[in-house]
């Protein structure tokens, strides 16, 4: 897959969402792998209905011991039930997932994440996500990213789209060399830009971004050159012999 081909593309992309797409400023391959979170959640450990507290995101771990309803009020469908816990109680709401009421499994264990809230003195969490323990288990403590959105577009169609392309095997030749990566103490171009998106830990994460940042840095100072030296029109990419000369010169 090439950096310049169009989003249009992917699989999952039509009309409407390539315009969506556009809003956000991305176009093509090369602009959706650019678009960085702009922070990350993080998967903590399922605390116990007891912790659960107004104003928090947290994940809950319960067992399904009330009865799963399901009642129309005319333009939303709501599946409700209540988890508790040494006399504390978390009520869950979803909106328009009526499917719940057969797949959720009176008696079952499961995590539930999402904001607490008050209404009517009761702590409620609306449209928690659900999770097995097995499945939350394998998410656990890793960084989920988190990006700007415009009206329309959900952080959840970004992240799909990047992990298509980044199923590929390379995304793109690494133009630095190993001594070079080693005396800067820089991660793979390839390796950096998966982590940036989907960081397995903080460190992978910061790692990451240090490779990304001195690449921008490069590229500010080729173009500076270009400025310079009126050869903007040579400048095709990071990759360009030249600013591989230029970081040469900067950690010889």
């Amino acid at each position: 897959m090439e950096k310049q081909e169009s989003i249009r593309n992917l699989k999952g992309i039509g009309e409407k969402t390539e315009k969506l797409f556009h809003i956000l400023g991305i176009d093509t391959i090369q602009d959706l792998l650019g678009y960085y979170p702009r922070e990350y959640e993080q998967y903590q450990i399922p605390v116990s209905v007891s912790m659960a507290r107004a104003g928090e995101k947290i994940a809950v771990l319960g067992k399904i011991t009330q009865s799963i309803s399901l009642r129309n009020t005319g333009r939303l469908t709501l599946v409700t039930t209540t988890l508790k816990e040494a006399g504390r109680e978390l009520q869950l709401t979803w909106y328009n997932m009526a499917f719940l009421k057969k797949t959720l499994v009176f008696g079952g264990t499961y995590i539930f994440r999402g904001v607490v809230s008050e209404k009517k003195n009761r702590l409620v969490m609306e449209q928690p996500e659900i999770f097995t323990k097995e499945q939350y288990q394998t998410m656990q403590n890793r960084l989920l990213p988190i990006y700007s959105l415009t009206k329309g577009m959900t952080n959840k169609m970004i992240a799909n789209m990047v992990r298509q392309v980044l199923e590929e095997k390379e995304i793109e030749q690494e133009y630095l060399s190993e001594k070079i990566r080693t005396s800067c103490q820089l991660a793979e171009y390839n390796y950096a830009v998966q982590e940036i998106h989907f960081p397995k830990n903080r460190e992978n994460m910061i790692l990451a971004r240090k490779r990304l940042v001195f690449d921008e840095f490069l590229i500010f100072l080729h173009r500076d050159r270009c400025t310079v030296d009126n050869e903007c029109s040579h400048f095709r990419s990071p990759v360009h012999e030249k600013i591989t000369n230029i970081t040469i010169i900067l950690v010889a």
